[in-house]
């Protein structure tokens, strides 16, 4: 682990910062490989909740399981002013075209199972110097950064903006954000309770269960899987995002059990007669709130079960002391029930910056290449590295048997 103050680079970036920025010495922290492990700590977690909306796949638990994952080089930094932690950033370095090309950083973590990632910055008034110190000293140790599934407003790329005026970003899609209450969320209860009251008249039992205590969110989570393979079993892109294959379940039982230990999950379930119609994974971080994933069944008799489960989800958000929630990026189809909140759009892409102009050109084209957007995707999760999974020929074997059944058994 290095520690850097501020007669470096990164010290001068801090000691450059406009008067209205951090005011103290910043001084940097640098840790690779096992190391990175030591960071996660509970200062980590009360800066995640210092977040103006706090992320909670940003607190320990989340970024211990993406480095149990990781295959490149684990990366973090952190920022100090004083006694404080001020910035905090995870990353993975990996040189995609051999050892004689460019060394990229990108997000710990497969791509495909992270949320909304960004560095974690002390919220306040012009306290950008902090980002700009940690964002300086990854560029330090590498030609270029790769940060997909960012938020094009948030402190890492505003950081690169301000270090690497040169750098290269794409609009992907958006977020959407809301606060809590919803402006909309009266009208919408009443018209959710409208809905319960017809399918009560039509001989429909309807139920909805909050759960919060651990062992009840893992058992929840088991019909989340089935109800998601029963929803998505012909679009196969969809199944990999939560379900499928079977070591990816058994990651999301890991980390959602140890997140449900700390109180910050919660499984919304609808049900109509006793049958699973809808499923809703939240997650808790302070004053923020992270809607996950969810799944539903149509064709029954209640109108918009989804929709039951979302308002749900809301209230208890909001018991919980949240006052924003993040609805997750992606397209908000007009009546969904993300869409029927309200919600604000935020912009997020890829961003891609070289260390120096001379470099952008080649650390785009290795950004590019297939090898590093396989890595930077976590195409497959590492069937070694998973719990509870076999490394025999046998135990695979098992577990493809167990993806069919599971998938039989969802369509039941």
């Amino acid at each position: 682990m290095r520690d850097v103050a501020g007669g470096t680079s990164v010290g001068s970036a801090a000691e450059a910062a406009p008067p209205n920025e951090a005011t103290g010495r910043l001084s940097v922290r640098i840790a690779r490989g096992p190391e990175v492990a030591d960071l996660f700590d509970s200062a980590w977690d009360e800066l995640v909740l210092r977040q103006r909306v706090p992320n909670p796949t940003l607190s320990t638990p989340w970024m211990r399981h993406y480095l149990r994952l990781e295959r490149a080089t684990p990366y973090a930094v952190t920022v100090m002013d004083g006694p404080t932690l001020v910035a905090a950033g995870a990353f993975a370095v990996r040189e995609p075209l051999g050892r004689h090309g460019p060394r990229i950083a990108r997000w710990l973590g497969p791509g495909r199972l992270l949320n909304q990632p960004d560095v974690l910055g002390a919220e306040g008034a012009g306290r950008l110097a902090p980002a700009r110190a940690l964002m300086a000293a990854v560029l330090e140790e590498v030609h270029g950064v790769y940060l997909g599934k960012a938020a094009l407003d948030g402190a890492a790329v505003r950081a690169l903006r301000a270090l690497a005026p040169w750098m290269h970003d794409e609009r992907a899609d958006d977020g959407w954000l809301v606060g809590l209450p919803p402006r909309r969320q009266p009208r919408l209860l009443q018209k959710a309770l409208y809905a319960e009251r017809r399918a009560e008249r039509l001989g429909a039992r309807v139920r909805v269960d909050v759960w919060r205590q651990p062992a009840d969110v893992l058992a929840a989570l088991e019909r989340l899987f089935l109800l998601y393979l029963h929803r998505w079993s012909d679009r196969a892109g969809e199944l990999r995002r939560f379900a499928s294959p079977a070591s990816q379940r058994s990651w999301y039982r890991s980390v959602i059990g140890e997140a449900a230990e700390g109180g910050t999950v919660r499984l919304i379930e609808v049900f109509e007669n006793d049958i699973l119609v809808s499923s809703l994974l939240g997650l808790l971080a302070g004053r923020g709130a992270l809607f996950h994933t969810t799944a539903t069944r149509p064709g029954g008799k209640l109108w918009g079960p989804g929709h039951r489960a979302m308002l749900a989800w809301v209230e208890e958000a909001e018991r919980s002391g949240a006052t924003r929630m993040d609805l997750g990026r992606g397209y908000a189809e007009q009546g969904s029930p993300k869409a029927r909140l309200g919600p604000t759009p935020i912009p997020f892409g890829k961003v891609i910056a070289a260390s120096s102009r001379r470099w952008q050109g080649g650390v785009v084209a290795a950004c590019r290449s297939a090898a590093f957007l396989r890595d930077a995707a976590g195409t497959v999760l590492p069937r070694e590295r998973c719990p509870a999974r076999s490394r025999s020929a046998a135990g695979l074997a098992l577990d493809e048997r167990r993806d069919r059944r599971d998938r039989v058994e969802s369509r039941g």
